[in-house]
């Protein structure tokens, strides 16, 4: 029969330690490492909205530049703004 000395217990003891201590900073980590996901996790969320009202504002400017520059516009700006007339066209205030 195997007999257990109090040396082999000791070294049992401190190689139990050691892998609890082992198993308690992968533990720790792990958790680390979920926290930072989900934090990022959060700003990507709030970085791709952000990036989808930007892409709105880029669209409805692209479109207002294009009115501005549409031969409609510099039309109603000489008529109205300032009051210019074509010729054969009849004013009536």
């Amino acid at each position: 029969m195997l007999k257990i000395t109090e040396k082999s217990k000791k070294n049992l003891k401190i190689i139990v330690a050691v892998f609890v201590l082992v198993l308690t900073i992968v533990f720790a980590v792990v958790i680390w490492q979920t926290v930072v996901i989900n934090k990022l996790s959060g700003e990507i969320s709030n970085l791709k909205e952000e990036n989808y009202c930007q892409e709105n504002k880029n669209k409805e400017l692209e479109s207002k530049i294009a009115y501005y520059e549409s031969d409609e516009f510099k039309e109603e700006y000489t008529k109205f703004e300032l009051e210019y007339i074509k010729k054969g066209e009849r004013v009536y205030k």
